[in-house]
């Protein structure tokens, strides 16, 4: 789990279609393709099932980084998913602590599990998501090792269709208790008049 100080807290085309496509696999059920929500610019916002239905956004960069953030709503928590076809040394299964920074922020700091999709992070901290939106660059070490410095642009918006994704998913959810995609009804998220909607695009605002 991410914690933050103040708190006391690959890309190969294949890493690339397991982020921007694939679901994540259990023992229960394979892989699968995730539903294209919306595309702004060069993010993607699609649905991960295996999550219950989860919405991610998800982009890649021109030195292999492939970078994907999104909602559990299994476990009800989010994560961000960081790959890269030249970090061949990575070894599944295995813990990595990752220190995580956003502009000149308090950096982050986390243990990130090693998989086939990438190092896999959990958080569960808004704050963590509210920075992702509004900062312009990310910088990410293991140790005293610069991993990767991420511009962020664009993701204001990819976030905030993210949630405005979730929400319609979530309301399509408790709207019917078959699944959100059978059907081009009112309640399903997919159809014009569902997306029409308007929204409140700082999910965080109290």
């Amino acid at each position: 789990m991410l914690v933050a100080p103040r708190l006391s807290i690959f890309c190969s085309a294949r890493l690339l279609a397991l982020l921007c496509g694939i679901t994540f696999a259990t023992s229960e059920s394979p892989a699968a393709e995730a539903p294209l929500w919306k595309k702004l610019d060069h993010w993607e916002v699609r649905v991960d099932a295996s999550l219950n239905f989860g919405c991610f956004i998800v982009t890649s960069y021109s030195k292999g980084t492939a970078i994907r953030i999104g909602f559990d709503q299994k476990n009800m928590g989010a994560y961000i998913i960081l790959g890269n076809g030249a970090w061949r040394s990575l070894e599944n299964g295995k813990q990595y602590v990752l220190t995580m920074q956003f502009d000149e922020e308090v950096p982050w700091k986390g243990p990130a599990l090693a998989t086939d999709m990438g190092l896999v992070i959990k958080f569960s901290k808004a704050n963590f998501l509210v920075e992702f939106a509004r900062k312009q660059n990310l910088s990410i070490w293991y140790g005293n090792r610069l991993v990767t410095r991420l511009p962020l642009t664009g993701s204001k918006d990819a976030t905030n269709e993210m949630v405005v994704c979730q929400r319609k998913i979530d309301a399509a959810k408790n709207a019917t208790p078959s699944d959100p995609f059978a059907q081009r009804t009112p309640s399903d998220p997919f159809s014009s008049a569902a997306q029409s909607a308007p929204v409140q695009l700082d999910p965080f605002r109290q």
